[in-house]
């Protein structure tokens, strides 16, 4: 199959709801963290952060806050 550009762009889509039982393996969150990395963006700059929260109260805290977004 030959890929463009846009057709490697058409698998994406919008997590509307997470399971909170599920984790990402340590593995996978290197290259999602590679991927924003190298993710375009205006004039070449990165005017954004990242940032991996991966404590259990620290979430629970920051959830009212994230509009309750589970």
């Amino acid at each position: 199959m030959n890929h463009t550009f846009l057709s490697n762009l058409e698998w994406r889509f919008a997590t509307k709801k997470f399971d909170p039982d599920k984790e990402v393996r340590q593995g996978d969150l290197e290259k999602i963290l590679q991927a924003i990395r190298f993710a375009p963006a205006s004039r070449g700059l990165q005017p954004y952060h990242v940032i991996v929260i991966q404590d259990d109260q620290l979430k629970r805290e920051l959830y009212p806050i994230a509009k309750n977004q589970t």
